[in-house]
């Protein structure tokens, strides 16, 4: 049996695209007469970061989909198999990208990554080593701070889905044994938890413990879960994805046109709810018409082979940025928008080279192992 919906492959990579933006340098400043693209661009910078949520949605939705399969035809979760599954898919490019970052970059001097007999690269190793050795460089960050050695700054994400595949299978098979309405109550309580953790880290200005804390960011993985509950049939005949997708995209504007949400304000109580609500309802308008005309768009076999990509896109996005400002720095340009197009499409460029080397010559033979140990097979190799 294999369950697997392409365009969300497709959406996977716009996640990726948006957390790019994000770490890109600014473009709205280039356009300081039309002030429509200035706000589009800056958008897409400020707010890039919230593909991470889109991540988590589709994480949560998918890992959950897969084991609900699995108990199905079953009637049990094998969760050592899926604790295998999920070590040679994370691990392999999650430890290498660290070997990289503590033991071959500090060694070279480059990417602004700090000699291996600094102060700097003593603080980096005190502070975060051993967190994202163990998963827990969420936990590190919001102690500690983000680390000031860019290309690290983003595994703290990798560290709240790993926490995610650890509990989530132990709470699923006991829900799964219940009835539903047993089901949606706990989620409902988990989302409420989530709320007032944040409301509770806000009262005591606890930044960044709301950024990277997974108990203040559990909405999107608990809305995603929903989400695999909700859509238990397939559902091709539904109607109204164009309006679900107009709907999410206005839970996203909402969120850009009230209190700025890097603040970490009183507002995130909500702000992160209404986030995670904007990507359930898209992603359900992918799930739920496979027919329309955004899904045929999302599978189409380029969007779908970039998203196969996506896990290495983003663990080595940073780098490739570094990458690209090296080449930069070889030519004397003016300060433009031609010359931000330039750098986004160099940076974008090397980071896609980066990850297809990666999954052909490295990850692929993890994955093909992970095969042996699937009941339900999802995206092919």
């Amino acid at each position: 049996m294999r369950f697997y919906i392409p365009q969300l492959d497709g959406l996977r990579f716009f996640a990726f695209l948006l957390v790019f933006l994000h770490h890109l340098r600014p473009a709205n400043v280039y356009f300081k007469d039309n002030p429509v693209l200035s706000q589009v661009f800056s958008f897409l910078h400020y707010f890039g970061w919230i593909g991470v949520d889109l991540f988590l949605v589709l994480s949560a939705f998918l890992i959950t989909k897969l084991l609900m399969f699995e108990y199905v035809n079953n009637n049990h979760i094998s969760l050592p198999k899926f604790y295998v599954r999920r070590i040679l898919r994370i691990w392999p490019l999650y430890f290498l990208m660290l070997f990289l970052i503590f033991a071959v970059l500090p060694n070279l001097g480059e990417f602004y990554v700090p000699g291996i007999h600094s102060v700097e690269y003593r603080d980096m190793v005190d502070k975060y080593l051993l967190s994202h050795l163990v998963f827990l460089g969420n936990f590190s960050a919001a102690y500690h701070g983000m680390p000031n050695v860019s290309v690290i700054a983003h595994l703290w994400t990798v560290g709240i889905e790993e926490q995610f595949y650890i509990f989530w299978p132990f709470i699923l098979l006991l829900l799964l044994r219940y009835e539903i309405k047993y089901t949606y109550i706990t989620l409902f309580v988990l989302l409420l938890l989530s709320i007032f953790m944040r409301f509770y880290f806000v009262s005591n200005s606890a930044h960044p413990m709301i950024w990277t804390n997974t108990l203040t960011r559990l909405d999107p993985l608990i809305l995603g879960v929903f989400l695999a509950f909700y859509r238990d049939t397939d559902c091709v005949k539904c109607r109204g994805h164009l309006i679900k997708i107009a709907i999410g995209l206005l839970c996203l504007i909402v969120i850009v046109l009230t209190k700025n949400i890097h603040s970490q304000s009183i507002h995130v109580v909500w702000q992160y709810l209404l986030l995670a609500i904007g990507f359930l309802v898209i992603v359900d308008a992918c799930v739920s018409d496979r027919e329309g005309v955004v899904n045929i768009f999302l599978s189409n076999k380029i969007l779908v082979w970039l998203g196969k990509l996506t896990y290495g896109l983003y663990v080595y996005h940073l780098l490739g940025i570094k990458c690209a400002d090296r080449v930069m720095m070889l030519f004397n340009f003016y300060d433009s928008f031609n010359i931000w197009l330039l750098h986004f499409s160099i940076s974008l460029s090397i980071t896609i080279l980066m990850a297809i080397f990666s999954y052909y010559f490295f990850e692929r033979f993890f994955l093909k192992l992970k095969e042996n140990f699937s009941w339900v097979m999802s995206r092919p190799v």
